[in-house]
């Protein structure tokens, strides 16, 4: 959960303007991070990772493979494998960071006026980060 503060890690998960749950994190972290606040590893504390992953494969419908690759960050989420971790984790589908990113690129194929827009939003989010980073540095120096 976000604590509020910035250590200059990236926070597990966020809230959108909208006031939903996002994950901050790509799919391998996030979903780490549900398995230990969904009770998962508490479960398997007797068992092996492997069977953890055994049944949360089964419980997706994909291979034990497919789903070891995919907590190590070795295999892209799809559309599909997505909405699939949602229905099992009980999360919306834009919880994933991957659903978003693919979402957006869906949007500026179809729009690409978007573009400017985002990368406008995008270049002032990053000189506000900037200067906050700045003002930080300079704060910590006089202390």
């Amino acid at each position: 959960m976000p604590t509020g503060k910035n250590d200059g890690r990236p926070q597990a998960e966020a809230v959108s303007r909208l006031g939903q749950r996002w994950a901050s994190l790509s799919l391998p972290g996030a979903l780490e991070e549900l398995l230990h606040e969904q009770g998962f590893y508490q479960t398997y504390t007797t068992f092996s990772r492997t069977q953890l992953i055994n049944d949360l494969a089964l419980r997706l419908g994909y291979s034990g493979e497919h789903v070891r690759k995919m907590l190590k960050g070795e295999r892209t989420a799809t559309r599909e494998l997505l909405q699939e971790l949602s229905r099992t984790f009980l999360v919306p589908i834009a919880y994933w960071r991957e659903w978003r990113m693919i979402e957006l690129t869906e949007q500026l194929k179809h729009q690409p006026e978007l573009l400017d827009v985002l990368y406008e939003a995008a270049v002032a989010y990053a000189a506000t980060r900037a200067t906050a980073e700045e003002e930080n540095e300079e704060e910590a120096a006089v202390h």
